[in-house]
């Protein structure tokens, strides 16, 4: 499972033979945390570590949920032993382990074995996976501290962005999104980044009234997004394929986002329709979403003088937007 996937409903028996469930937790938070074998050094510091900091993690809004293959009578003893006050799921099928995914091949004293990866997961109070600890990140004697350093940094930065605007929460969830739709492919998150960047810069210097630069801002971060699709329906990303597919997945997107009217939402998607049409641009967004998206695309695509000062000739009408462009490439 990845953050943004919702944990199954029934997680399993415990060691009092409970059934446990993640609508028993609604509206409370979960670490929910995988380990190889009861009763092992590694396992035991890292169980001792959550119950160490179990009220402190209460605190915080969680409730701790261990789970691994082993038995359920050794489970009890392991909870007897230690003093663990939460529930040990006995998964001896390995079923929940294996929809979470953290059952598979890992490397242990140099040979190569099928077994539990060690894996936590911060769950939040619908049951969706908000931050994966990984085997290699897990550090078991010092586990809970660094899940509580984890917590207490994402209430700083929420705490930071209080002072943001609803329209800049807005735009940030938005990135976050894209960024997450975009996974796996730096080079074209990094693309969109700039263009945003760019484009604002651009319609600010150019006077653009707010609503129109949320637009804007907005339409800049999805110009793209039509590019996974058309590789996958036609073998390449020709500008024209995604203006065609590019508004649809723009959509599902937004979809995701709070904060965008039915209004605000077709101009975004009128933009990515056109945001490879140059000639008609009539319109102060759509002039500089095309000027914002060739600052970056002349580096990008090293393209030569001739064809970058041919493009500004023919389609730049900002005033600022020319100023960065001759700035950036030492043009007159």
């Amino acid at each position: 499972m990845n953050i943004g996937d919702k944990i199954p409903e029934i997680l399993g028996i415990d060691q009092d033979g409970r059934e446990i469930k993640a609508s028993d937790f609604r509206g409370r938070k979960i670490v929910l945390y995988s380990y190889p074998k009861a009763n092992t050094s590694g396992c035991t510091a890292e169980a001792c570590s959550l119950q160490a900091h179990k009220e402190e993690l209460a605190a915080a809004g969680y409730e701790i949920i261990g789970v691994s293959k082993d038995k359920q009578a050794l489970q009890k003893k392991f909870a007897e032993t230690k003093g663990l006050q939460f529930p040990l799921i006995a998964d001896t099928e390995t079923t929940l382990l294996q929809e979470l995914g953290c059952w598979g091949e890992k490397v242990t004293c140099g040979r190569k074995t099928i077994g539990i990866l060690r894996t936590t997961y911060l769950v939040n109070e619908e049951g969706i996976i908000e931050k994966i600890f990984t085997p290699k990140e897990i550090k078991t004697k010092i586990h809970a501290e660094q899940i509580l350093e984890y917590i207490n940094n994402e209430k700083k930065y929420l705490s930071d962005n209080k002072a943001m605007t609803n329209k800049e929460l807005t735009l940030a969830t938005l990135m976050r999104a894209m960024i997450k739709y975009d996974g796996g492919d730096a080079p074209l998150i990094q693309h969109f980044v700039k263009v945003h960047d760019f484009a604002r810069m651009i319609a600010v210097a150019e006077g653009m009234n707010e609503e129109d630069l949320f637009v804007l801002e907005a339409a800049a971060i999805l110009h793209d997004v039509g590019i996974h699709v058309s590789e996958a329906k036609y073998g390449n990303c020709d500008g024209k394929h995604q203006e065609e597919l590019g508004p649809d997945e723009a959509r599902k997107v937004l979809s995701e986002v709070d904060g965008f009217t039915a209004a605000q939402i077709e101009r975004i998607c009128w933009l990515i329709a056109h945001h490879h049409t140059y000639t008609d641009v009539t319109s102060l967004d759509h002039r500089i979403l095309l000027e914002a998206d060739f600052l970056v695309n002349s580096f990008e695509a090293h393209l030569a003088p001739e064809a970058i000062i041919t493009f500004r000739n023919h389609v730049f009408r900002s005033a600022s937007a020319i100023r960065m462009l001759n700035d950036m490439w030492g043009l007159e």
